[in-house]
């Protein structure tokens, strides 16, 4: 990544590789979590309902 000029990592849905990356010093990028809105946006899917409550 770092030979792409990635500067900034984000991960989406859950939380377990963001800790993995997050967790190796070696990784020079910084790694930060990101709300990703597929869920919120797709009100006629059954799960749009749970997530909202």
């Amino acid at each position: 990544m770092k030979n792409s000029n990635v500067n900034l990592l984000r991960t989406i849905n859950n939380l377990h590789w963001h800790k993995i990356i997050k967790a190796d010093e070696t990784f020079d990028v910084k790694v930060v979590p990101a709300w990703h809105p597929g869920k919120i946006m797709c009100i006629n899917r059954s799960e749009f309902a749970n997530y909202m409550s």
